[in-house]
C-alpha cells in the first residue's frame, strides 16, 4: 500500500480472516450478498476423555513443557489454562479491531460495535462502514484504473493466482476428447490415455499423508 493503491473485491465470502486482510485496503468492494465481517476471535477445544474411557482407548503423554498437550482431546483444560486462553483471545481480538479501525478510519469503539463476531451481508456492511462500494471485480478494476490515472478504455492484465496447474484431462476435454466417456479408440490407446491422466493428476495434486490407522465409534 506504500507503493500502490490497494482495491479489494470480495467474492461470496470474505469474513473473519478474509476481512482481516481486507481492512487496510484503500477501497473495499463487495457484492450485496457477500458474507463479510465476522470480526472476532474464538478457539475450540474438545474433551473426549469420557468417550475414550467408554470405548477403552487410552493414551500415554510424554511432554516437554507444562502445557505442551494443551490441545489434547484426552483431558479438560485447567482453570489456569482457561485464563491464559481467555487472555490470549482478548489480546488477539483487540489487535484485530485496532487494525480494522486504522484501515477504516474509525475509532476502536465504533469497530467493536459492529465486530464481536457479527456477520453482515455486503449491503449491511456498507451501511455500518465496513464496505465502500457494492459491486464485483469489474467495478474494483475500474476503481483501480481510476486510482492510477488510466482511462476506461485502457486495457489491463488480470492475473489469476494461484496459477492453474496443468491437467491432461482438461486438455483432452478442451480438444474434444472426453475422458469420462468411452471413445472409439483401440483398447491399447484408451489404456495409455487413462494411465497418463492418472499420472498427470498425481503430479498436479499435493500429497496427503495419513496415519496408518482409522477407527469408528458406534
Amino acid at each position: 500500500k506504500e507503493k500502490k493503491p490497494v482495491i479489494v473485491s470480495m467474492g461470496s465470502v470474505a469474513a473473519s480472516g478474509g476481512y482481516y486482510i481486507s481492512a487496510p485496503a484503500d477501497i473495499i468492494v463487495a457484492n450485496p450478498s457477500t458474507i463479510t465481517g465476522s470480526i472476532g476471535v474464538f478457539t475450540l477445544f474438545f474433551d473426549l476423555s469420557e468417550l475414550y474411557a467408554k470405548i477403552g482407548l487410552s493414551k500415554e503423554v510424554v511432554k516437554r513443557g507444562k502445557i505442551a498437550d494443551l490441545g489434547s482431546t484426552f483431558r479438560a483444560r485447567t482453570p489456569e489454562e482457561m485464563d491464559m486462553l481467555r487472555d490470549h483471545i482478548t489480546k488477539f481480538y483487540q489487535g484485530f479491531i485496532e487494525k480494522v479501525a486504522q484501515g477504516r478510519k474509525q475509532t476502536v469503539a465504533e469497530i467493536d460495535k459492529v465486530g464481536q463476531g457479527r456477520v453482515w451481508t455486503g449491503r449491511q456492511a456498507m451501511k455500518v462502514g465496513l464496505v465502500d462500494k457494492l459491486g464485483g471485480l469489474s467495478l474494483a478494476i475500474e476503481l483501480a484504473k481510476e486510482k492510477i490515472g488510466l482511462s476506461e478504455d485502457d486495457e489491463v492484465l488480470i492475473m489469476h493466482l494461484p496459477a492453474a496447474r496443468f491437467s491432461l484431462r482438461a486438455l483432452l476435454n478442451e480438444i474434444g476428447f472426453s475422458v469420462s466417456e468411452t471413445p472409439p479408440w483401440p483398447a491399447w490407446l484408451r489404456q495409455s490415455v487413462s494411465q497418463l491422466v492418472q499420472l498427470s493428476s498425481l503430479a498436479a495434486e499435493p500429497y496427503l499423508a495419513l496415519l496408518p490407522l482409522r477407527f469408528s465409534v458406534k
